[in-house]
């Protein structure tokens, strides 16, 4: 080794001792560091300056240190086997890493090292330095400087076999010790462990080798296996107080073992009262446990070692607001500020308390002096927005939001704040203006592109915010927001299929949401393709038995059976959709159902069975109805009344409409079709007329009703032989809305009675499309089918109109004059006595 070396540019001498060259190759790896250090030792940073207050407290000791030290060394013939670790640190040094201000320790020991005389009583001194030079360095993530320290040293400085007494060997620990560290800033954490576990076996009674350990294991996560090596560090020096702190730190935030940090962080204060930090941590422990008595005489303990002293008033004025305390908290926190001018957080405190004090003017002004103290502008600025919202001054609080966001353009919170007031102040320019400065600035954010989108549909422009959707969906292909976002957009705009194009985008992307699977059905439902529907909500049903854990935002159960039983009535099966308005109510009774699921009910019922008595009970049920609701439900009773045959109840109900809401599309619709059950088709044409017109011009807005208005007259004018008038007329209502199947029906009976045979069974299979359980579009097409001579087909069909609507009469009718056809003669008895049965049935419940 000793040839491999140069000192001063002469020949090395062959007798150099290991501990010399262990010396001498450490202190030229730290030049560098050394003599920047030095340079900025002789300016201090202010974060140096402000602890030169403790360190005068210190320095008296410290000179009796080290004038121990010298008088030690010079007893000892220039040996210190007895004196290692943190022990050979002088009291100054020992303070600041205790304290925790790594540059400090940096700066300090950088100059201790290019101070340093030489002589080998100085060389472990100077080793125990320079490794804690190197934790130093760490510790601030000056990895690059550690790297080219362990690169420029000799092969030779961490050779085992040259290391022969004790002294060599706790050197060669601590340059073991300075490479673990370069390791542990290159991540090469399983290496840092193997290369301190070379050290020799005496170093385990070095404080500093322990804590190196516990430093390891620490960054590699095992919490309890670094406590137990920075406690054997704590057991071998009770005065390292920053190793106390480490296990508290360690027990409170990994180990959640509250009993052992505390003990750890009371012997750091004992150690070192003045370390900030473990008494911050003592006090957040004894809060938890809402010790408020104990986390007070922490703080107050505090203040009397150090009165002076910002950071400790303003600890016990946190605990003070905590209690409410806030009187008392002021005075501490004028206290610590009238130490230190320079801290934002003190007067955010302080404006917080003006503002529970109603002293919002001064809470604004401590606000504006934290927005021009701290370096975080936009969250002060923020805290100040919210200040003058409280106070009224709305346009203040919108240009703080800008500033915010000119400070930080990641503010979420200034950003959602700006936009939420600019909508509630309907500036919908600025709010625009606000989003494109936004979006120049972030291009890619899919959230601003969403609420760009809906800043613009309130604003009126359209095509663009659905551009803007479009690109929030493009930008976060994860996101099923922005389609959630224009299915509704859609949804409103009564585009029923294009929202449903959007929801099918969302669950392609979110399976099994629930709120899509409904919200698909309803479109589905809305524009009449109930196949879809069905389909949407038996899944969302599905779903909700697999999981019953539902989002906050999930329709309920309840609310998902409902609308299947809606679909279910709208469909004609009223059969199941009795069923499942029963299942509603056995289910939810006294937790959901309500006197409106019993109506619905009632109308299925009465659809049903086709009877007075059913239509008794429709009437009572709604009834029970509030008022309000009864206006809402109205025209749906009078759709049943008319569907089951009963004009003369719809009548009554529709007599009650008021003389004002009479001109609707609604009345005149079943006023006329009240008029045409009832044989008066002149009276009935004469009251669908005046609805044309409006029929027509209704064409945007409400399609489905202006179909069903022309229908209408279609079938009036067929009922007075009008054949082609109808025609016409049931053309044009498809032409308005090519879904409403009744008109497709009326298209084949038409036609059909036109001798369009062909062309009937092509209207009716329409008719059937689009409502599959359509039972009386299976009769018409029966009937096509049995003009064309395909009488089996008919039979089939009639069958299946009976299989969907077992009471309905026309059906059975159909099918007997089939059997007859057929020469069907033990069919047609069957079906005979099946009609009567009927007959009989409601010719009794009529007379009760």
């Amino acid at each position: 080794m000793a040839g491999s070396m140069k000192v001063s540019g002469q020949k090395p001498r062959v007798n150099l001792s290991f501990a010399l060259a262990l010396s001498l190759c450490l202190v030229q790896s730290y030049a560098p560091t050394m003599a920047k250090s030095a340079k900025d030792s002789e300016q201090k940073s202010p974060e140096h300056t402000s602890r030169d207050h403790k360190s005068r407290d210190h320095k008296s000791r410290d000179h009796k240190v080290s004038e121990g030290n010298k008088r030690e060394h010079k007893g000892r013939s220039g040996r210190l086997s007895t004196r290692v670790g943190n022990q050979a640190l002088d009291g100054e040094t020992l303070t600041l890493i205790n304290s925790g201000d790594w540059k400090a320790v940096e700066a300090r020991l950088t100059k201790q090292l290019a101070e340093s005389k030489k002589g080998q009583h100085r060389q472990l001194l100077d080793s125990y330095r320079q490794a804690w030079l190197a934790f130093a360095l760490m510790y601030q993530s000056q990895y690059d400087v550690l790297t080219r320290t362990v690169a420029s040293m000799d092969k030779e400085c961490f050779d085992s076999a040259l290391a022969k007494s004790d002294d060599e060997k706790r050197m060669l620990g601590n340059a073991l010790v300075i490479k673990a560290f370069d390791q542990v800033g290159q991540n090469k954490l399983d290496d840092a462990e193997n290369t301190l576990k070379l050290a020799p076996e005496i170093c385990s009674g070095d404080s500093l080798y322990n804590f190196a350990l516990a430093a390891v294991a620490g960054k590699k996560g095992d919490a309890a296996k670094a406590v137990l090596y920075a406690r054997r560090s704590t057991d071998i020096d009770p005065r390292f107080a920053w190793g106390y702190r480490t296990i508290g730190f360690l027990a409170q935030k990994r180990l959640k073992d509250n009993a052992l940090a505390e003990d750890a962080l009371t012997k750091a204060l004992l150690a070192e009262p003045r370390l900030d930090e473990a008494r911050d941590m003592l006090v957040e422990i004894k809060l938890a446990r809402n010790d408020f008595d104990g986390a007070t005489d922490v703080a107050a303990e505090g203040i009397r070692i150090e009165p002076r002293r910002a950071v400790s008033h303003f600890r016990l004025a946190q605990i003070l607001t905590q209690q409410w305390r806030l009187r008392e908290a002021l005075k501490e926190l004028d206290l610590a500020i009238s130490e230190d001018t320079r801290v934002a957080k003190y007067y955010r405190n302080r404006a917080a308390i003006k503002r529970f004090q109603k002293d919002l003017s001064g809470a604004i002004a401590d606000q504006m002096v934290a927005v021009d103290l701290s370096k975080d502008k936009g969250f002060e600025l923020t805290e100040l927005a919210s200040l003058n919202l409280a106070a009224g001054n709305k346009n203040k609080a919108i240009d703080n939001y800008k500033e915010a966001l000119a400070a930080d353009a990641e503010n979420q919170v200034a950003r959602e704040k700006l936009f939420k007031l600019l909508i509630e102040e309907k500036r919908y320019p600025d709010l625009i203006a606000a989003y494109q400065e936004q979006l120049a600035k972030r291009p890619n954010s899919a959230d601003l592109h969403m609420g760009y989108a809906a800043v613009l549909l309130a604003s009126g422009d359209r095509e663009k915010a659905i551009e803007e959707f479009v690109a929030s969906a493009n930008l976060n292909q994860t996101d099923p927001a922005p389609h959630r976002a224009l299915a509704a957009y859609y949804m409103q705009q009564k585009q029923y299929a294009l929202a449903a194009k959007s929801y099918t985008r969302a669950l392609n992307i979110l399976p099994t949401s629930v709120k899509d699977l409904v919200a698909l059905g309803f479109c589905y439902a809305e524009n009449d393709d109930y196949m879809q529907a069905e389909a949407a909500f038996v899944t969302a049903m599905a779903l909700q038995k697999l999981s019953p854990t539902a989002m906050p935002d999930d329709p309920s159960p309840l609310d998902v059976m409902r609308s299947l039983a809606y679909l279910l009535y709208d469909e004609g099966r009223f059969g199941d959709a009795t069923s499942q308005f029963e299942s509603i109510l056995a289910i939810y009774q006294g937790k959901g159902a309500s006197n409106e699921d019993r109506f619905f009910m009632a109308r299925c019922k009465l659809m049903r069975d086709l009877n007075a008595s059913s239509a008794k009970a429709l009437l009572a049920a709604f009834g029970d109805l509030p008022e309000e609701r009864q206006k809402v439900l109205r025209y749906g009773m009078i759709e049943s009344f008319l569907d089951a045959g009963q004009p003369t109840l719809a009548r009554q109900a529709l007599d009650v409409v008021p003389a004002a809401e009479r001109s609707s599309l609604a009345y005149c619709l079943y006023d006329a079709a009240i008029g045409r059950l009832s044989g008066d088709n002149k009276k009935a044409l004469e009251a669908i007329s005046p609805a044309v017109p409006l029929a027509e011009a209704a064409r945007g807005d409400d399609k489905p009703m202006a179909a069903r208005v022309l229908c209408e007259k279609a079938r009036i004018l067929f009922n007075q032989g009008d054949l082609d008038g109808a025609l016409a007329s049931a053309r044009a209502g498809l032409s308005q809305y090519d879904k409403c199947y009744p008109a497709s029906l009326l298209l084949a009976e038409i036609l059909l009675k036109k001798g369009d045979n062909q062309g009937a069974l092509d209207a009716s299979h329409r008719a059937l499309e689009i409502n599959p359980y359509y039972a009386q579009a299976y009769v018409t097409t029966g009937e096509a089918q049995q003009a064309v001579g395909k009488n089996h087909d008919a039979m089939e069909s009639f069958k299946k109109a009976i299989e969907l609507y077992p009471c309905c009469l026309d059906a059975h009718r159909a099918l007997l004059g089939n059997y007859r056809k057929q020469a069907l003669a033990r069919e047609a008895q069957k079906e005979e006595a099946e009609i009567a049965q009927l007959e009989s049935r409601t010719k009794a419940a009529s007379a009760n």
